[in-house]
């Protein structure tokens, strides 16, 4: 009959046989140390509503950095972006991009260049050439790179100075001697 019986199974999965010991749990840390944390494990629970969180035990050890060159899933992998930084890290904010500036720019300052023998159409209509190339490197960014306000912001501020050019114009041309001084003989 002894011929019948299965081999003892080695997975570590398999549920216990009846009769058998379990192994021994692991060594308790050393006084005044906090192992850290396995990767994977789920955090402690908040504290309830109202009550103080305990103080951050001293000692406790961060984990790792990650390790260039690590695979998926060892210990130590994070995904790391364009910028150089590990997921996860705080502080992170994306870069703007310079043509989301230069839009915002020349649309602000097209307004007040339109009393200069309006020099602020020039200035308005190069934002506005310049506000589709800043949109499309801001898409194509996955998020790398921000300002798509401020070209929103520049292409309405040229809009208005372009407007605003129109009508001085057309004011102009239909009221040609408003533009006279009383001074003149």
């Amino acid at each position: 009959m002894s011929d019948l019986t299965p081999p003892p199974d080695d997975n570590p999965f398999a549920s216990p046989q009846p009769g058998a010991v379990p192994p021994p749990p692991p060594p308790p840390p050393a006084s005044g140390s906090v192992p850290p944390p396995y990767y994977g494990s789920v955090p402690p629970p908040p504290p309830p509503y109202g009550t103080v969180p305990p103080p951050p035990v001293s000692g406790a050890i961060p984990p790792p950095p990650p390790m260039p060159g690590a695979a998926y899933g060892t210990p130590g992998y994070q995904e790391v972006y364009a910028n150089g930084y590990p997921q996860g890290y705080g502080g992170y904010t994306a870069r703007t991009s310079g043509r989301a500036t230069a839009v915002m720019v020349l649309g602000i300052v097209s307004i007040p260049l339109l009393c200069l023998c309006y020099v602020g159409v020039v200035t308005a209509i190069v934002g506005l050439a310049l506000a589709p190339g800043a949109s499309r490197d801001i898409a194509s960014s996955g998020g790398a790179v921000s300002g798509s306000t401020q070209v929103k912001a520049g292409v309405i501020l040229s809009v208005i100075a372009l407007v605003l050019a129109v009508v001085g114009i057309v004011l102009a041309i239909t009221h040609p001697g408003s533009a006279r001084s009383p001074y003149t003989p």
